[in-house]
């Protein structure tokens, strides 16, 4: 267990830092070659499509989530099952990305005629991909193929485009933002055909498979993690309209390339989330409790530690930093860069309890902390906003989205009697003893 841990983790680092910093640099790229205005326009149409396609998804792949957490009491036969039930209905919704976004944004450019549409259009395609892509990388981490399921998760498809850009970034080869996009298709597309061909092959998916006999329940399941994903999409997505509409698209580049960052301070967490589920399963199952609090709230410390190291380093350099890799325009972004960053922080603190929640299937408690957290955000971007102009906005995303993740920890605590925050210890033979038990 404790081998399985520690070889988990090391492929979800590697590959998730890989895809981390090629999203990094492709970003600094798309900003290098767009002035202000056209990056602010970029993000509210990439945050515009980003809710079109949650509202479709209704939290069904969170459902597709909990099913495969479990998946390892079950036959090969029942997970396949599963599997391409749900890879039915994520090809579903890209279909529907496709033909309801495309058709909106050609009135859209019939009676306002602003923007690249071409620009958008490939945008879509791409998102759509995308939307099987990441159900197909959620099948291979239910079945614990890390390997896999980050190749499937981006790391296929920015290791396919990011030597492209690279090359022409050095060689000083101007080209169209849509071609950026083009390249991403097609990495999608070689992407989805490697993950389909193996997933077939791992659990032989040629029967035909009815979708659609389970779909009410599926819904019904769907519904508290849809509301989930609402409450965090309103902390997610808020600061991007609150920004536009008050503004500006010039105000919303700013804020955005800030935005950028609060990945990074993430990033640790978003790594022991991707692998921790089936540890979390398999406990609970065995009514281990104990040793459970003792894994999470260990590997929750060892993965806050980079996240604070980074915030403290952008304490001191996230000035120079925006310079540097954005230009002068994007160096009033630093304070804002802080704010955001330190109310991400605050939430990694109290651990991975997002993530225990789905696993458990308690969506309704995550439904109602990502609720209540939404609203008070926007509450505050608009009020605060007034004030103090986007470092308001900021704070109004930073008390949110820490909310939710102290009133999660706190309700895991008094539910379950487990504590999810920062804690355990730094002494990895110990814990090898203790998962050991």
């Amino acid at each position: 267990m404790g081998n399985s841990i520690l070889r988990s983790g090391s492929w979800a680092v590697s590959g998730k830092l890989f895809l981390f910093l090629s999203n990094l640099t492709i970003n600094i790229i798309i900003v290098r070659m767009l002035v202000a205005k056209d990056v602010g326009n970029y993000y509210a149409f990439i945050s515009g499509i980003t809710i079109f396609s949650t509202f479709l998804n209704f939290g069904i792949k969170e459902v597709f989530t909990h099913k495969l957490s479990t998946s390892f009491s079950m036959q090969s036969s029942e997970t396949g099952h599963i599997i391409m039930q749900y890879l039915n209905i994520s090809s579903l919704i890209s279909l529907f990305i496709i033909l309801i976004f495309i058709p909106l944004l050609g009135l859209y450019y019939l009676f306002y005629g602003e923007g690249n549409i071409y620009l958008y259009i490939v945008l879509i395609i791409y998102i759509a991909l995308n939307n099987v892509q990441t159900y197909l990388s959620e099948a291979f981490r239910g079945i614990h193929n890390i390997k896999w399921s980050l190749g499937l998760g981006g790391v296929f498809s920015n290791g396919i485009v990011l030597p492209i850009l690279l090359f022409a970034w050095f060689n000083s080869i101007k080209s169209d933002v849509k071609l950026i996009f083009v390249a991403f298709s097609l990495a999608s597309i070689i992407s989805l055909l490697l993950g389909w061909r193996k997933i077939v092959t791992e659990f032989s998916l040629y029967s035909e498979v009815d979708t659609f006999l389970e779909w009410k329940k599926i819904l019904t399941s769907a519904f508290p993690f849809f509301m989930s994903i609402l409450g965090l999409m309103l902390i997610q997505e808020s600061y991007v309209w609150v920004t536009k509409i008050n503004f500006g698209s010039e105000a919303l580049a700013l804020i955005g390339v800030a935005f950028r960052f609060v990945g990074l301070i993430a990033f640790p967490i978003t790594i022991l989330s991707f692998f921790i589920s089936p540890i979390i399963s398999k406990h609970i199952a065995k009514k281990k409790m104990n040793k459970l609090e003792i894994i999470i709230r260990t590997l929750s410390l060892w993965f806050a530690i980079p996240s604070v190291l980074v915030f403290v380093f952008f304490v001191f350099f996230g000035d120079l930093m925006l310079l540097e890799l954005f230009g002068p325009t994007y160096e009033d972004s630093y304070f804002c860069l802080l704010i955001l960053c330190f109310g991400q922080l605050i939430n990694i603190l109290t651990g991975c309890n997002g993530t225990y929640l789905i696993v458990t299937g308690q969506g309704k408690l995550l439904m109602k902390a990502t609720i209540i957290g939404g609203f008070l955000s926007i509450t505050l971007m608009a009020i605060l906003g007034a004030l103090w102009a986007l470092e308001g906005v900021a704070i109004g995303y930073a008390v949110g989205v820490a909310y939710v993740g102290i009133y999660c920890a706190h309700k895991i605590y008094f539910l379950d009697g487990i504590k999810t925050w920062v804690g355990g210890t730094f002494n990895l033979s110990k814990l090898y003893r203790i998962v050991a038990l």
